[in-house]
This record gives structure tokens, C-alpha cells and sequence, in this order.
């Protein structure tokens, strides 16, 4: 079933864009010029149009720029992958073998908190999907390459963003040719939107509290020995680890999408909205449980059960007695 799961979230998502790649016509391309124009515009009305000021910065740093177009490329999907193996080894697997059982679990930890995730990545393609068929939205990158008539088109060609990842030094990948991608789906950005989701999930990851402590009351109280109950609980390492990368994988996808000029702000903005609202609404998704049943019941197989370790023993014990 996971890879049911990981199909529905990947190839409904590349089947969209294919489909909208293939149906482009010169109109498309103008209406996606004119939708980029309007978030440059909102952009600098909220005082946030800073894509030029760090693109040509990064430019300026030839070998960061190298690594940055090396991180869009070939991280995103890579990434989304391990996340999904790594969070089912430790909320299924491992609660498995540490004999916790399924009925144990909560919306936290355990096989619902994996579910979960999975939930969402499919549900934050669909919502993307809807988004970029109906409003397309092209990227910093293509409006040089703009033939849009008049002052929007001189505007727009005049703006000097480069397209780093496809250019002589960038890092182009099957992820990103433009033979197989739609390239006007710059909104929402689910770069971002998924390294959100990913970096919320390892910082939220339910993990053992240290038991140290340390007191935070003022001097002169701690000086009488008296204990008011303020205090502070320092994370542990493996917390620690946890908020960190968490932090730093989210913040360097959104570096690389801006530095190279594939995404806007506020595409990154959108992409991490759509997928926060797809974590927090995913129990939509359950409504696929009979196609799930569906699918087993081709396959002739059972839907599997989330035994622990000592479960599994006692019910081989008692199938081989009978």
C-alpha cells in the first residue's frame, strides 16, 4: 500500500503538470506573465520584493550559487522519500519491535502520526494542482524570455533575473527539464511547502523530555533556597538535533528557490500555507479507505495490522497449535 500511497502522491502531482505542459499555447504563457507582474506588484506593496537583491547576491558567490542550484535540483524529491522511510521506520517499526501497541497510539506518534503525514503530502498535491491549472504563474526566471507587448513586457524583460539551474553551470535533472515539467507552476511553491511539512514534523517528532532542569527565578529568591516552581527544562540532544534540522532543511530550500530564481516569495508563502492547511485537514483523505480496501482486495491480500513484536509471537503460537 505505500507504494499505492507514494504513486498517489507523486504521480498525480507530474501527471497535472505533464498535462497542463503539453496543453500550453501562447496565451497561457501571456496570462502567467501578466500573474508573475501581479505578484511582483503585491510584492512590492507589502515591501517584500527581495528575490533580485538575493539572487544577485548569491551570484556574487559563485560556489554557493553552485551548491544552491545542486539543492534544488536533487534534494527535493530525494528528501520527501527518506523523510517518509525514516518516519515510518520510527513510528511503525520501531514501536513495533519496542512491543508498543497500536491501540497505544495517538494523532503524535505511532502509525497515525505516519498516516498522517502521508495523508497530507497527497492532499497538499491536490490542492497545488488545482491551484497552478487555474491560475498559472510563471517564474522569475522566464519573464527575461517574455514577448508580451508594451510596457508589461518591457517591464518584465527588464527585471535581469537569470536562470541559474539551467544555465552552462546550473544542475539540471529529470526533476526539472523543461521537456517534462510545466514551468508555469511557480505558484504555490511545494519546494517549500514540502520542507515545511517535513521540517514541522521532525521538530513536533514526540521524543523523551531531559531530565535535567535549571532554575530561572531571580537571584535573591534562589539565594533564600526558596522554591517558586519556575524553571526552565533544557532539550535534550536528540531534541536539539531535531530542532535544528528542522529549521535548516525548510530554510535552505527556500534559499535555493529564490536565489535561483524559480519561486517568489510568496510563493513560498502559498506553498507553505497549502501544505500546513493539508497537515491540519488531512483526515479528508480517509475518504480513500474503501479505494484502499479495493486495491487489496485485487492485490488478494489482507490489509496488514500493526502487531507488536510479542502480538505477533502469541499469534503464531496459537495458528501453529490449531
Amino acid at each position: 500500500m505505500e507504494i499505492v500511497y507514494w504513486g498517489l502522491i507523486y504521480g498525480v502531482y507530474q501527471f497535472g503538470r505533464g498535462q497542463l505542459a503539453i496543453r500550453f499555447v501562447d496565451q497561457t504563457i501571456d496570462v502567467a506573465c501578466y500573474h508573475a507582474l501581479a505578484v511582483i506588484n503585491f510584492e512590492k506593496r507589502l515591501h517584500i520584493f527581495w528575490e533580485l537583491p538575493i539572487q544577485k547576491f548569491f551570484l556574487q558567490h559563485s560556489r554557493v550559487m553552485w551548491w544552491l542550484n545542486r539543492v534544488y535540483s536533487y534534494v527535493h524529491l530525494p528528501a520527501t522519500i527518506s523523510f517518509l522511510v525514516g518516519l515510518y521506520y520510527f513510528a511503525i517499526t520501531r514501536n513495533r519491535s519496542n512491543n508498543v501497541p497500536y491501540w497505544h497510539n495517538d494523532r503524535t506518534k505511532g502509525p497515525e502520526l505516519y498516516e498522517a503525514r502521508r495523508r497530507a503530502l497527497a492532499l497538499c498535491n491536490l490542492f497545488a494542482f488545482c491551484v497552478f491549472s487555474t491560475w498559472p504563474c510563471m517564474p522569475p526566471r522566464l519573464l527575461g524570455e517574455s514577448t508580451l507587448p508594451g510596457n508589461a513586457g518591457d517591464l518584465a524583460r527588464s527585471l535581469d533575473f537569470v536562470d541559474t539551474v539551467h544555465a552552462r553551470d546550473g544542475a539540471t535533472s529529470v526533476f526539472n527539464t523543461r521537456k517534462w515539467t510545466n514551468q508555469l507552476a511557480a505558484m504555490p511553491s511545494l519546494h517549500f511547502g514540502y520542507s515545511l511539512l517535513i521540517g514541522v514534523s521532525i521538530m513536533q517528532y514526540p521524543l523523551a523530555t531531559s531530565p535535567k532542569h535549571y532554575n530561572v527565578a531571580p537571584l535573591p529568591v534562589r539565594l533564600l533556597n526558596v522554591n517558586t516552581g519556575s524553571h526552565i527544562v533544557p532539550p535534550s540532544l536528540p531534541r536539539l538535533f531535531c530542532l535544528v534540522v528542522g529549521f535548516l532543511y525548510p530554510f535552505t530550500i527556500l534559499v535555493a528557490i529564490i536565489a535561483t530564481a524559480n519561486h517568489f516569495i510568496l510563493d513560498a508563502a502559498a506553498g507553505g500555507l497549502i501544505c500546513l492547511f493539508a497537515l491540519r485537514c488531512n483526515n479528508f483523505m480517509k475518504n480513500l479507505l474503501p479505494f484502499e480496501d479495493y486495491v487489496l482486495w485485487c492485490l488478494r491480500i489482507h490489509k496488514p495490522v500493526h502487531y507488536t513484536t510479542t502480538q505477533r509471537e502469541q499469534f503464531e503460537e496459537s495458528w501453529v497449535r490449531q
